[in-house]
């Protein structure tokens, strides 16, 4: 894939991986082929997670084909140094993906494939895949002839007194989830105060470090890290909201069951200051690192959903 879609001076390209099924076609022209938008997951991922898309393939006969989004999986376009420059980053846009995806569908139907050129395409996709979906169908109606979006938000709105829309009662909805589980207001604030009293000081920057267990690209070295850190935290909630189910999961990552009330313990407990800081500790490394897998943090500070939404809302 070229690395940058817009600018037809830049000659460099990196691998996108894809899966792709073909077990379940029944006709031997054109049969409509099934395009899994990727998200901020590996393929892998994807295909292991969300089995409906293998009932319907098999149920209409369909090739199926689930996109890796560039920057990650294995679909690095710098390889290890991708996350480490705003120089790499800056290419890791829905944008950018979008035409990922467009020059995949393509590649699959005149290139890969044969008697596919007049295959019917279903784009499917969950959340910002599912944003992506709608993209695809809407931008190119001629190449995506359908779309199955789940858990898509297209636009996403302040949710002020002001605005009669309900488009953020999401955010009402991940608040009251909080409150039930003994997420309360006071306590996630505590927290935040003082992670930001610590980031204005070296010695608070380094106590920040050392209790997150941050690796080298993520450690807090500003005010302004200590608000990313603050953002990461709701951040998190709002995804784990998504996932909070009464069993234990691996839908894109291990979670045990019932995650905000685990995430929200550390919060009902805590008394000093240290204890509500690291009651934050422990949302990131629950939704980060539950296995105990990793021995190191990375904040998920650079990422194409930022684009589509925000926490504002949440505690508001």
């Amino acid at each position: 894939m070229p690395i940058d879609h817009f600018n037809r001076n830049d000659l460099r390209t990196f691998k996108l991986r894809y899966l792709i099924n073909t077990k379940y076609v029944q006709v031997k022209n054109n049969p409509p082929i099934f395009f899994y938008s990727g998200d901020n997951a590996y393929a892998e991922d994807n295909a292991r997670d969300n089995g409906y898309i293998w009932e319907l393939a098999q149920h209409f006969g369909a090739i199926l084909i689930i996109a890796e989004h560039r920057f990650y999986g294995k679909s690095s376009p710098f390889g290890n140094v991708s996350f480490t420059s705003v120089n790499y980053l800056k290419y890791l846009n829905s944008k950018q993906a979008l035409e990922d995806y467009v020059n995949l569908i393509n590649y699959i139907k005149y290139k890969r494939l044969e008697n596919t050129k007049n295959s019917k395409v279903i784009s499917f996709g969950y959340g910002y895949g599912g944003e992506l979906t709608v993209r695809l169908r809407v931008k190119y109606p001629l190449l995506v002839n359908g779309g199955v979006a789940s858990s898509a938000p297209v636009h996403f709105y302040v949710n002020v007194s002001s605005n009669p829309r309900p488009d953020l009662k999401y955010s009402s909805i991940v608040t009251n989830v909080l409150n039930k589980n003994g997420c309360k207001k006071e306590a996630l604030f505590n927290s935040f105060e003082n992670i930001r009293n610590l980031s204005k000081t070296i010695n608070g920057r380094q106590y920040l470090n050392d209790k997150f267990k941050f690796s080298n690209i993520s450690k807090i070295n500003s005010t302004d890290d200590g608000e990313l850190l603050i953002y990461n935290v709701l951040a998190i909630f709002d995804l784990m909201a998504k996932v909070n189910y009464p069993y234990s999961t691996s839908l894109k990552r291990p979670l045990p069951a019932w995650p905000i009330k685990e995430a929200c313990k550390p919060f009902l407990k805590a008394k000093t200051s240290e204890e509500y800081i690291l009651a934050s500790f422990e949302v990131l490394n629950l939704w980060n690192n539950y296995t105990g897998k990793y021995k190191e943090i990375d904040l998920w500070d650079f990422s194409p959903p930022s684009e589509a939404g925000d926490t504002d809302g949440i505690f508001e």
